[in-house]
């Protein structure tokens, strides 16, 4: 077997890895996969020899943190072999941000990573991901300085800021974040030389400036969010196309003006001669969260 996909994302159920599934050495794609509580050491020591993985995510971290230190070794060492595309959502257990966080071997030879749950900085190693394309991060993470670190990672694509509503404290982290970067969040006047895509999902936005000069070739920025504080210096993405703006059915009535004020500057950028296209979406909150 060579692909093994399974669980369901939105649901959170997920496959719990086993001693069989790390017997089948010759897989290329297990997706979908539990770290579980009662995790036999073996298993994850075992979970080091499917050295021929090219995608592996992680859907849920509940193993006791005395095995961080194995899980952390077996994702250090299949980085080192033909992994290509890691995600990992540590249901804010902690994983991210204490052993991952400190990973001494980090997998410079990704091209997609995704990091989901209790994240409140970007790991320090992110810097050295010099091949990566395609990076999702929870919205926890989301500072000033932490968008100055990744400004300079030179084949960034495409950057995906999110968050699930229904995590514990999630709220909290952003906001004590946002306040660490002053009350709002400032896009970098240098760097982001090849991002295209920037994307930012939670059902609370934070404030956020674009600088003049801020991501010189960016084409495409979407906002999904319940409210939002404000997005300023859209007149500064100088190769900005177009504009998706996707609030909840469930937002107040100042969220949803705020949110046709977005769209208003941005048709004024476009009334300049700007080729913009901007959209203003709903979505069902209620019927996604079923």
């Amino acid at each position: 077997m060579a692909h093994l996909l399974a669980g369901n994302k939105n649901k959170r159920h997920a496959l719990k890895l086993t001693e069989g599934i790390t017997k089948m050495t010759g897989l290329h794609t297990l997706s979908g996969v539990e770290i579980c509580t009662d995790l036999a050491t073996e298993v994850l020591r075992d979970l080091q020899k499917l050295t021929n993985l090219r995608k592996f995510t992680i859907y849920k971290v509940s193993c006791t943190p005395g095995n961080y230190e194995l899980l952390l070794s077996a994702i250090e060492h299949l980085s080192s072999c033909s992994l290509k595309y890691l995600a990992i959502d540590d249901d804010f257990t902690g994983f991210l941000d204490t052993s991952l966080n400190d990973s001494q071997a980090p997998p410079e030879h990704l091209h997609t990573l995704g990091l989901s749950g209790k994240l409140s900085q970007v790991p320090k190693w992110i810097v050295s991901l010099h091949n990566l394309e395609k990076l999702t991060l929870s919205l926890t993470s989301l500072t000033t300085d932490a968008l100055l670190v990744l400004a300079e990672l030179p084949e960034l694509f495409s950057l995906i800021f999110s968050l699930d509503p229904t995590r514990n404290n999630a709220l909290k982290t952003l906001y004590d974040n946002t306040i660490k970067s002053g009350g709002k969040i400032f896009v970098p006047a240098e760097g982001f030389r090849k991002l295209k895509l920037l994307c930012f999902a939670a059902p609370v936005l934070p404030p956020v400036s674009f600088l003049e000069g801020a991501m010189p070739v960016l084409q495409r920025i979407e906002l999904r969010f319940r409210m939002v504080e404000g997005v300023y210096g859209l007149e500064n993405l100088s190769s900005i196309q177009q504009v998706v703006l996707t609030v909840s059915s469930q937002a107040p009535k100042d969220a949803k003006e705020k949110a046709q004020q977005v769209k208003e500057l941005a048709c004024i950028i476009h009334g300049k001669g700007n080729a913009l296209s901007v959209v203003l979406d709903e979505y069902n909150e209620s019927t996604e969260q079923k």
